[in-house]
């Protein structure tokens, strides 16, 4: 039976404590609060449950909550607010996790209460919450007052029966001191993040009504329901009203290097309200030493540039932590904010003030990435591997990445972002630019301005197999329709090149291939071995488990060796796997066939390491990532012919002409004699692997868009 550590933050909550605490009674092993210094009997209430108590200055939401969890003893955290407990359902579904795990994270409904009274409407239940997880998996994260716990991709989330109470408005008047906290913690956060208009408030405010009092029934359950709802769409009013606020003013710290003869009115001009005076060995001191958190270095022979104020509000603006990028006639200017990324007004980058010969802000690009919210999905990493490499090598344009919420400022606080809404696909204040990036081809997503310049890429033709009739030729109609409105298409691969020129009307000069990168691992990454493993050899494979993965081939295979298993890792929820399953069964290797479905990552590192050979004789693969996965860590791998697998395996896979079981057990059997025989084999894969990277994918990208601008 696993132990679990309640993680609890706490500031005066003498009113709330003592309830919370109770309801762990029989489920916790572990108490840890962490106080922000309370001034009330939190203390002494927390000590009677025999909590271990722990003072800290608030550090943020975020912060003060992973201490507690560091503070931990136990790997398995249950954490709450204060003013949350235990239903008694809740807590006999936590006991059941507890004699059962196998899991990674729990989630549970949270049911909010405004003056005692349960809230069923206007978006207040169910409140999904993951609250109970192994901190080997996740930990807290985000901003402001929108935390949550974030787990790795691929780890395995089961639901628990009962509700968390929360009662956290007791009445008018403290939702009323709680929504001013917690909308001017938003304007503090996403000052010069997010941008914000007096069309985006009434819109906002406008949709938050219209969604929480009709569409979520706000107006359906009594005052107290009213109250709720119509303080859901003050929330909403009250933050971006903030914002809006908070982004008109750009406090300056104006740091001259050299000497400045006008002084006084050169901080006049440029609005600063510090102004500092120093050499060029001063710099960063200066910087360091700096009372505001919008800094601006200039020589003092371009500081009175009337261009320069103006230049550097607008980067202020979007957010931007910008180095060599001031207008061309100035030289060696840099402006950065000092809340880069943590949001602490103390951090510090040594490379955004070294200062550089200055070139214009670049071209604007639009990056759509709604596909991040899906980080399992071959779309989610194409977009996430993509991203971090545009964002360390772009220097010449001007990127705005479409997000989904979650994910603004996932690549640095020094782009821009705009967070994707349901909405959107109907209406959208579409931004103007010169590049649009749709990074998956059927994006409902598309620039109103006509002189916008778009790329589309298209990952693969997988549907051509999946369907036929009616539903084919209704996806080939959608992909015509994408393709016409692209001024540039990129494929993954010549296969998926050859596929769309065959299927769709297309001239062939405006399509360009760029490979995806290879497997990108966490350095913290370490491989586990899988509970379902016991000893012995086995082959593996991987992927959805569906007829185009073509897996059952692979049976024969292992009925020809008796001495191995065959590990076949992938979500198993298609009828597909069961008849996998039957066909094992009547081949009489069923118990040597383990279908464990979605493994983690470590899991799965782990397994591609131990395995005698990776099998993958797929039908249909726009790229086929894991061939390469197998290959970084120097395994044989035995794939099919089909579409564009022979150009990941290249010369150094091992190729199954046809699915015969005669022919398939003859080129496994060769293919590891051959790589037994062959002491350089393993580092030659590796190698090829190595040679698909999302630095030089980034790099291509980067050159095509600048070529369209």
């Amino acid at each position: 039976m696993i132990r679990i550590s309640a993680v609890i933050i706490t500031l005066n909550e003498e009113k709330n404590i003592g309830r919370c605490l109770e309801s762990l009674r029989g489920v916790a092993d572990e108490i840890v609060v962490v106080d922000s210094l309370s001034r009330d009997r939190t203390r002494e209430i927390c000590q009677s449950y025999h909590a271990v108590f722990i003072e800290q200055p608030f550090l943020g939401y975020v912060d003060q909550k992973n201490l507690g969890v560091a503070r931990a003893s136990h790997n398995y955290i249950l954490a709450l607010d204060a003013d949350e407990y235990l239903s008694p359902e809740l807590i006999e579904s936590i006991g059941q996790a507890k004699q059962n795990p196998g899991w990674q994270g729990c989630s549970m409904n949270r049911l909010n209460a405004f003056s005692g009274k349960n809230i069923f409407v206007g978006g207040a239940y169910p409140d999904k919450k993951i609250r109970l997880w192994d901190r080997e998996f996740g930990q807290w994260a985000g901003q402001g007052v929108h935390e949550s716990v974030e787990l790795q991709p691929g780890v395995k989330v089961i639901h628990l029966n009962g509700d968390l109470y929360h009662n956290s408005f007791r009445s008018i008047a403290e939702t009323i001191d709680k929504l001013q906290s917690y909308s001017d913690i938003f304007a503090q956060y996403n000052r010069y993040k997010i941008e914000s208009s007096f069309s985006k408030i009434v819109l906002k405010t406008a949709f938050s009504f219209f969604r929480t009092m009709l569409m979520k029934g706000g107006l359906t359950q009594g005052y107290e329901g009213l109250i709720m709802s119509f303080f859901s769409v003050q929330w909403t009013y009250y933050k971006y009203a903030k914002l809006f606020e908070a982004n008109q003013r750009l406090d300056i710290t104006l740091i001259v290097v050299g000497k400045d003869p006008d002084g006084p009115e050169t901080a006049q001009d440029f609005q600063a309200r510090e102004v500092l005076y120093t050499n060029p060995d001063g710099v960063e001191t200066a910087a360091r030493s700096a009372s505001h958190e919008y800094i601006v270095v200039a020589h003092a022979k371009e500081v009175r540039n009337p261009h320069l104020l103006t230049r550097h509000q607008q980067l202020a603006w979007y957010g931007r932590c910008v180095f060599n990028n001031a207008p061309r006639d100035a030289h060696d200017v840099v402006s950065f904010l000092r809340r880069f990324e943590s949001g602490s007004l103390g951090f510090w980058r040594q490379d955004l003030i070294e200062a550089q010969p200055a070139e214009p802000i670049g071209k604007k690009v639009l990056l759509e990435m709604t596909k991040l919210r899906n980080m399992n999905s071959g779309l989610g990493q194409f977009c996430h591997h993509l991203g971090n490499e545009f964002a360390r090598h772009n220097r010449k344009l001007d990127l705005l990445f479409y997000v989904p919420t979650a994910f603004l400022n996932a690549f640095g606080a020094r782009w821009r972002y705009k967070a994707n809404k349901s909405y959107h696909r109907l209406l959208m204040n579409r931004p103007d630019v010169d590049v649009w990036h749709c990074l998956q081809q059927g994006s409902p997503y598309w620039p109103t301005n006509p002189s916008t310049k778009v790329v589309l890429t298209v990952h693969d033709l997988n549907f051509m197999v999946k369907y036929t009739g009616w539903r084919r030729d209704k996806e080939i109609r959608k992909l015509q329709r994408n393709v016409d409105r692209a001024h540039a298409i990129v494929t993954v691969s010549n296969f998926t090149k050859q596929d769309l020129i065959s299927y769709i009307k297309v001239d062939e000069k405006k399509i360009h291939v760029i490979h995806n990168g290879g497997p990108v691992r966490s350095a913290s990454l370490q491989a586990r071995r899988p509970e379902f493993m016991t000893e012995g050899k086995f082959l593996f494979t991987i992927g959805i488990v569906n007829p185009k993965k073509n897996f059952h081939t692979i049976l024969p295979i292992l009925q020809s060796n008796p001495n191995v298993k065959l590990v076949i890792a992938g979500d198993k929820s298609h009828p597909y796997s069961e008849e996998i399953l039957e066909a094992a069964r009547k081949m009489g290797v069923a118990d040597r066939l383990i279908m464990p479905g979605a493994v983690l990552e470590s899991e799965k590192l782990w397994l591609y390491q131990h395995c005698e050979a990776f099998l993958f004789p797929s039908l249909s693969e726009g790229f086929g990532l894991p061939v390469l996965e197998a290959m970084s860590e120097g395994k044989p791998v035995f794939i099919s012919r089909l579409t564009s697998l022979p150009e990941v395996g290249g010369p150094l896979a091992n190729y199954f002409e046809n699915f015969e079981p005669q022919h398939m057990n003859m080129v496994f059997t060769q293919g590891m004699r051959y790589y037994d025989a062959s002491p350089t084999l393993r580092e030659e894969m590796k190698r090829w692997a190595a040679s698909f990277s999302w630095e030089a994918a980034a790099r291509k990208y980067l050159l095509l868009y600048e070529s369209l601008c």
